[in-house]
């Protein structure tokens, strides 16, 4: 999901609305079946800032992701979907979340809290990725996304806007150009972001799976140990989101097999609390995955913007990077679920 919105990106979405009225075309480009979401450039394409014949959504995979496991949307993200038109369908799909526990490895309680007695007002739902996908790109006319589309190169064009150029020999011009392609965005490598590291730890998420009804608290459970932490949240009447942080020096090796990402989930988590390890154990192995987390270390005033504009002759392009092209998610910097 993209960050919290920036004034840099305000602005962009006020040239945005300006672009709209003179019919100048728009361009967003996001790895459908990349390891990111692509829900930044869906709810970027959603918004009604563009006119709808000219804008275009460019996907790198076939097809409209279907994988995936869930996230948590907070406040500020529930805000948007409701600019949206989304919000409402949602949350009539996935429970409202009232209350956070924390306990220690061997299950005994450290904290708890209700988010209105701590922050009244507050709204977390873990939702499914592949249900926010498919509800954002359901409100999108026909043809507005265009499949298999990988890109090759980008260049400023002057005043005629930005050059993209695809794997198929396609080419696309464009006054407005947004990257939401994932950590290793070729977007945010011509916009001159250094490349994402490893950050030194991985995480397993799944969804656990309860065709006759999970019995779980609608609260999220957090279990600490060393150098190694979990979690589970109901996401709705018959799914639990669940994940395990660990530390690690190195990625590790890639592995294909379902059911060895699972044993390897359970093999962390062992001793711990049974109600983890039934959630794990209730979730079908395609349904779990793996992930290292990377970062890419921004520095104020060294770093590149994630808004670049070139003006010429009278003419102007705008290029912006949002989501994990940007600024990839970890669990120590949570910053994009927050506000979509």
């Amino acid at each position: 999901m993209a960050s919290s919105i920036s004034s840099s990106a305000l602005r962009l979405l006020g040239r945005a609305g300006r672009l709209r009225r003179s019919g100048e075309p728009y361009f967003a480009l996001s790895p459908i079946s990349a390891s990111s979401s692509s829900s930044s450039s869906l709810s970027t394409t959603t918004a009604p800032l563009v006119e709808k014949e000219k804008e275009k959504e460019k996907e790198v995979g076939a097809s409209l992701r279907s994988g995936g496991t869930a996230l948590t949307l907070s406040t500020n993200g529930w805000r948007v979907l409701d600019a949206l038109g989304v919000a409402d369908e949602l949350r009539a799909k996935f429970l409202r979340i009232h209350g956070l526990v924390m306990r220690s490895e061997d299950g005994k309680e450290l904290r708890s809290f209700r988010f209105e007695d701590e922050a009244p007002g507050q709204e977390l739902r873990a939702v499914e990725r592949r249900v926010l996908v498919e509800t954002l790109a359901g409100r999108l006319p026909p043809n507005t996304i265009s499949f298999s589309s990988r890109l090759r190169s980008i260049a400023w064009q002057g005043k005629d806007g930005i050059l993209l150029e695809l794997d198929d020999g396609r080419q696309v011009l464009a006054k407005i150009v947004i990257g939401c392609d994932g950590v290793n965005s070729p977007i945010a490598k011509w916009m001159g972001f250094s490349e994402p590291k490893y950050a030194g730890h991985s995480a397993f998420r799944g969804l656990g799976q309860y065709p006759e009804g999970q019995q779980y608290e609608s609260k999220v459970n957090y279990f600490y140990g060393r150098g190694l932490r979990a979690g589970f949240v109901p996401a709705s009447p018959t799914k639990v989101y669940w994940f395990i942080c660990f530390n690690s020096q190195s990625r590790g090796p890639w592995i294909a097999d379902p059911s060895a990402l699972k044993k390897e989930a359970l093999d962390l988590v062992q001793t711990w609390p049974q109600e983890l390890l039934d959630i794990i154990h209730n979730t079908p192995d395609d349904a779990i995955v793996k992930n290292p987390f990377v970062d890419r270390w921004l520095w104020p005033g060294l770093s590149p913007s994630p808004v670049a504009a070139a003006s010429n002759g009278g003419g102007s392009a705008v290029a912006v990077v949002a989501g994990d092209a940007w600024h990839p998610m970890t669990p120590t910097s949570a910053r994009a679920r927050a506000a979509l």
